[in-house]
């Protein structure tokens, strides 16, 4: 398997946590049930925002010590997570 240098990773993630990968800088977790990334449906789901959930990236890692809670669930089977620039549809 290849790695990339954590130099470029930084980059990568500085590219999508500040802001220069979607026009409105918003970060929303979205759960999935499978590979296609079919979004969770039903019950209270909502994607959640984590725009300022996470710090700045360091040795190829962007982390974070913030709960990101998903409430009121439906009985479905979490595979995949996404990440949207919209609360709502959209990319």
């Amino acid at each position: 398997m290849a790695e990339i240098a954590a130099d470029f990773a930084n980059e990568i993630f500085a590219f999508v946590w500040e802001g220069a990968a979607t026009s409105s800088g918003d970060r929303y977790l979205a759960l999935c049930t499978d590979g296609s990334y079919t979004e969770v449906t039903g019950g209270s789901y909502a994607r959640q925002d984590v725009s300022a959930a996470f710090a700045a990236p360091t040795a190829g890692d962007a982390v974070t010590d913030v709960n990101v809670n998903f409430t009121d669930m439906p009985a479905e089977t979490v595979t995949h997570w996404a990440l949207f620039d919209a609360s709502t549809s959209g990319d």
